[in-house]
């Protein structure tokens, strides 16, 4: 339990904010954001995140990202690793925070060199070690200053913080690559869940904020009533507002809500936008006639449409702009 109650709004802050961004793709490495969000209730000035497995019994890092600290750190760690007295005591002791202070701990010569060359006066480690899956992550803060060691209120928040850190890592790290897999369908999407009444179920803070932005006066527990289609045709519904585009599915008697900014493909009918997605998977109009069971000449009429709504004038244009990002 932390000691605090400042400590326990400290970790909740954290712990709300990594939740809200891990279903982001960010462009940077998660670690940089949840490290800079952890460094905002608990002050450091460097760190470091490794990942790895256990295997034969030996701890073996894959990843590592450094906090504010160049990589020749890393370098010049390899040769006394061994005799880094704070992993040992973190691996030692899983999942709990041990903290140290470079003028109170016992260390060979060269380690303390390696200690003040890199202004490591106050660190502060834990290891996550699964018995499971052998998967380990080492999380490691540092301070500058001799005379600011960490508190055992910080001791026990940064303890507190870690699994949400990883998990929240994971859950991101999962999202960047279904939309590496997928470039194509990279849109990202926020998502709510609603009732038959449109009253909300689910509400994540990025779902309500497009909501905000179409409509700036909406309060809830409703959503606007410009979006009950949503909710009455059950079948792949959709509306297109000024600045944010909205798709429904019906799943077990209520409806997930998708939203995103708007984007030029959203002026596109249904029927349109799949001959559109028809030739950027590289089909020919015959093709798609056939796929979709409409004439050739249908599929031309549809595409000069789609020309005038996008305002391009050639094949390559339109799929560039229907596979735009918002």
């Amino acid at each position: 339990m932390i000691g605090t109650e400042t400590s326990i709004d400290a970790l909740s802050g954290v712990v709300l904010e990594l939740q809200r961004k891990s279903r982001q793709p960010l462009a940077e490495d998660f670690r940089v954001f949840a490290l800079g969000v952890l460094q905002r209730s608990l002050p450091f000035d460097s760190g470091i995140w490794g990942d790895g497995y256990i295997e034969n019994g030996a701890p073996q890092i894959r990843s590592v990202h450094l906090h504010n600290r160049p990589a020749e750190m890393l370098a010049d760690y390899e040769s006394i690793k061994h005799q880094d007295p704070l992993f040992a005591a973190a691996a030692n002791n899983p999942g709990r925070a041990v903290a140290m202070e470079r003028a109170k701990v016992d260390v060979p010569p060269v380690l303390r060199e390696y200690l003040i060359k890199w202004r490591l006066a106050q660190f502060m480690s834990v290891v996550l070690a699964d018995p499971l899956t052998a998967l380990l992550t080492s999380v490691g803060i540092w301070r500058d200053a001799d005379d600011r060691p960490f508190s055992e209120s910080e001791r026990q928040l940064f303890e507190h913080a870690l699994p949400h850190l990883l998990e929240t890592y994971s859950t991101n790290r999962i999202l960047r690559l279904i939309h590496a897999a997928r470039p194509g369908n990279s849109e990202s999407f926020a998502r709510g869940v609603v009732d038959a009444n449109r009253h909300l179920v689910v509400a994540p803070h990025d779902f309500v904020s497009l909501l905000i932005d179409e409509w700036p006066r909406w309060r809830g527990p409703q959503l606007p009533q410009e979006l009950g289609c949503l909710v009455e045709n059950h079948a792949g519904a959709r509306f297109v507002g000024e600045r944010v585009f909205f798709k429904s599915a019906s799943m077990d008697g209520v409806f997930l809500i998708q939203a995103r900014p708007r984007r030029a493909a959203d002026e596109l009918t249904v029927r349109e936008l799949e001959i559109a997605e028809g030739f950027a998977r590289g089909l020919s109009a015959k093709q798609v006639a056939k796929e979709l069971g409409i004439s050739t000449e249908t599929v031309r009429d549809h595409v000069a449409r789609i020309f005038r709504k996008l305002d391009v004038k050639n094949q390559a244009q339109m799929i560039w702009k229907i596979r735009r990002a918002p």
